[in-house]
């Protein structure tokens, strides 16, 4: 089960990144009392700085679609 969640998060990662004006993304899911998470993509666009557990993003108004 670990897998399909992990497979799902890359998948929906890689969709993400087909948007030009999306460069990285990271993507943390939470089911059945286990934790799963996944970074994908660069922070500065040729710099090779993948994203990380500790990378903070902008989300702007996301939180009203998740409140």
């Amino acid at each position: 089960r670990s897998n399909e969640v992990n497979i799902s998060i890359k998948n929906n990662a890689l969709e993400f990144l087909k948007d030009d004006r999306i460069h990285s993304v990271s993507i943390g899911v939470y089911k059945d009392g286990r934790q799963y998470s996944g970074h994908f993509g660069e922070l500065t666009i040729g710099q090779n700085n993948p994203p990380t557990d500790q990378t903070f993003y902008d989300i702007a108004s996301v939180t009203k679609t998740i409140a």
